[in-house]
């Protein structure tokens, strides 16, 4: 009886772990969180970005460029009706992730982020609030932004 008994417990466990940090969970998440209370009157895309940043994506992606060359994975998260994107940035380890953070620290520190990990969230939305919101449920370090 007690061998089922923690048997039950390690599988649920495994299947939390696998939810919590499943490829792709944290964009899913958010364009989730998105369309069904923020967004729910415009529409919600997400869209992967190819690394390292295409010559003619260097316009739109110009600020974040060496960041987005530093990550494994960028992807964003775009609301029309929130004017804006939320960027999802993941990286090789967390050392990759602190060595990008400081070397464009200007740009990094412009917006409301928040990181866990090999992730980040940038906020890049009219609406700040709604992406410290999210890293909150994502149970995500949050950074503010620092005005100068």
């Amino acid at each position: 009886m007690r061998r089922a008994f923690w048997a039950v417990v390690l599988a649920a466990l495994v299947v939390g772990a696998w939810w919590a940090w499943r490829p792709g969970g944290t964009v899913a998440s958010v364009a989730g969180w998105l369309e069904s209370g923020d967004c729910s009157s415009g529409s919600v895309s997400v869209q992967s970005i190819r690394l390292p940043v295409p010559a003619s994506g260097l316009r739109r992606f110009a600020e974040q460029e060496r960041f987005a060359d530093a990550a494994r994975e960028v992807e964003y998260v775009r609301c029309e009706h929130l004017g804006g994107s939320i960027f999802y940035f993941r990286f090789a380890n967390v050392a990759a992730r602190l060595h990008a953070t400081a070397a464009d620290a200007g740009w990094y520190r412009r917006s409301t982020s928040c990181a866990k990990g090999t992730e980040v969230l940038y906020d890049n939305l009219v609406d700040e609030g709604v992406t410290a919101q999210y890293c909150r449920r994502l149970h995500f370090h949050i950074e503010p932004p620092q005005k100068d």
